[in-house]
């Protein structure tokens, strides 16, 4: 299963998250238990340097400008919220449950992740659905013309 992975992802183009064509739920079945945490840890490490990346050389930086600030603290209470209480098993367990529901299988890896992120942290009810309902939507028309 390395070496099938290996290949899936070796000759893969690194493309905008938004131009669709993401790994999705058939991509996350097919991913062995090391690759399913390799995958999720991956994704932690870029949130904070996504964060990194969005801070560095921002204007005010230097001089504790309140707009910098304001990056810091949304970072940090959406850190705290979805990723400090959770652990990496966690998160393969909730995909793996996500993805067993067949109608999620379109929706991105990175949108599953999401959803999870969102269960985990006590979303539930109408809100909930509708964000799983967009994402069917959305990606599974992405998804239907690669």
């Amino acid at each position: 299963m390395i070496v099938a992975t290996r290949k899936m992802w070796k000759n893969t183009a690194i493309t905008h998250p938004d131009d669709g064509g993401q790994p999705d739920g058939l991509h996350w079945l097919m991913l062995d238990e090391a690759a399913k945490y390799s995958y999720v840890c991956g994704f932690v490490e870029g949130l904070f340097q996504g964060h990194c990346f969005t801070t560095w050389g921002a204007p005010g930086l230097e001089s504790n400008d309140a707009c910098h600030s304001g990056e810091i603290r949304s970072f940090d209470f959406h850190w705290d919220k979805f990723v400090a209480k959770q652990t990496y098993g966690k998160f393969v367990e909730g995909l793996d449950k996500f993805y067993a529901d067949e109608r999620n299988s379109k929706i991105e890896i990175q949108h599953g992740l999401w959803v999870v992120m969102n269960i985990l942290s006590g979303a539930s009810g109408e809100n909930l659905q509708m964000m799983v309902d967009a994402w069917r939507q959305k990606d599974g028309q992405n998804n239907e013309s690669t």
